[in-house]
């Protein structure tokens, strides 16, 4: 995870706190094009082992705690698509079916 020259791998990521709540939208690349509102934590709190072995902490607020959460979802058989009422689920699927559809005739 990571951006610019500043990545990081986490071994065995654990949720250690969460405080708050931020709800937008959110993708995925095994669901192209879809957007779905997805509710997570604002403020994470972690522990992971980097690629040493060394056991660390860590602290992730917005855009970054919110990467981290979806790919720990990942990581524990989890996909965004499961975090939302079926109808919402729907509805988001018709959506992008429907700008697919507009981009195929363009």
């Amino acid at each position: 995870m990571g951006h610019d020259d500043n990545y990081v791998a986490f071994f065995n990521p654990k949720l250690l706190t969460t405080t708050g709540e931020s709800h937008i939208i959110e993708g995925c690349l095994s669901f192209p094009l879809l957007g779905l509102h997805i509710t997570r934590a604002q403020l994470i709190t972690v522990e992971y082992h980097d690629f040493t072995g060394t056991k660390r902490e860590a602290t992730f607020s917005g855009i970054s705690a919110r990467c981290f959460q979806h790919e720990l979802d990942h990581m524990n058989g989890i996909v965004y698509t499961q975090r939302v009422k079926p109808m919402a689920l729907q509805m988001g699927v018709k959506k992008r079916n429907k700008m697919l559809k507009n981009l195929r005739i363009k």
